[in-house]
């Protein structure tokens, strides 16, 4: 991203026409490079069916001389007509905002990650990570404004909260322990954060729930269930992975199709002040669109 950033305006790190809070390159490098965007990836009605609808050029950094470029080069491939770029749901997870986003997240990996690697085995953690964080960007395609570009592992991780969550409940003991309430606490406070803006809550909740439901899916039979049938325990491992298989496909068709739009969904994602639930949304009755926003 920075030699990119280098390469196509001069700087590894945005610092005209703003800096960029978290140190990292502007927004239309990062849906250059494959960043969740929604014109790149399905119709958008008033938006990528009008070829007079612009927006700033990836090196542009004067607000004053503004210079326009189509999404096809905003997107950065040629576009297919509807647009269709399906793999802006895998791209993401490797892609971040700055050093102060991929340290947070790389911080976090280390810290679960490490530990449920060394219980649970690494391809069950590999299971889980890539398939949460896709799902968790799949979610926020469903449910985020359409003008936020979002980026980062944080579905992914969110995915090994759950896993770290089941495996506490596989272990318990009498009482409620410390490392339950703690983490707890943190998703809590991980849920409130996501309601600021810029901040894709979505995207944690897409990863957690796909992170619950893989995580009783791979994760074998606990001693202290003893007393439930194998087959009983199997049947629903099986129930597990048929609701996620379904949650699947339903969140990839539904971004197409749009069937189910669930308007008060978005206040899961923001708090209803200053206008916070209304960044985000493109606007039709522009030419020049210079005001994209990055989810983390």
């Amino acid at each position: 991203e920075l030699i990119q950033s280098w390469l196509l305006t001069g700087s590894p790190i945005q610092v005209k026409p703003s800096f960029n809070p978290v140190i990292g390159p502007n927004v239309y490098l990062l849906i250059r490079m494959g960043a969740r965007f929604s014109p790149c990836m399905h119709t958008i009605s008033g938006i990528t069916d009008n070829n007079f609808y612009y927006f700033l050029c990836l090196n542009n950094t004067n607000l004053i001389e503004q210079k326009s470029c189509s999404l096809n080069d905003i997107c950065g491939f040629t576009l297919s007509s509807p647009p269709n770029q399906w793999y802006r749901f895998i791209i993401p997870i490797f892609l971040h905002s700055g050093f102060l986003h991929i340290g947070f997240n790389l911080l976090t990996q280390l810290i679960l990650g490490a530990s449920m690697e060394n219980k649970n085995g690494s391809l069950r953690l590999l299971i889980i990570y890539f398939i949460s964080g896709i799902f968790g960007i799949i979610i926020d395609g469903n449910f985020a404004p359409n003008g936020f570009v979002t980026v980062g592992c944080s579905g992914s991780l969110f995915g090994i909260i759950a896993l770290y969550l089941v495996n506490i409940i596989y272990d318990w003991r009498n009482g409620i322990s410390y490392e339950f309430i703690t983490l707890i606490i943190d998703i809590i406070i991980n849920f409130c954060l996501g309601l600021l803006p810029s901040i894709g809550n979505f995207n944690h909740i897409g990863g957690f729930i796909m992170g619950f439901l893989l995580s009783v899916t791979l994760l074998v039979q606990p001693s202290r269930f003893h007393f439930i049938k194998s087959w009983i325990w199997l049947i629903l491992r099986f129930t597990f992975l048929i609701v996620a298989i379904l949650l699947f496909i339903f969140s990839i068709e539904n971004i197409y199709s749009r069937k189910i739009q669930c308007t008060w969904c978005k206040y899961l994602d923001c708090l209803p002040i200053n206008n916070w639930c209304h960044i985000g949304y493109l606007k039709t009755n522009i030419t020049i669109n210079s005001t994209l926003n990055t989810f983390y």
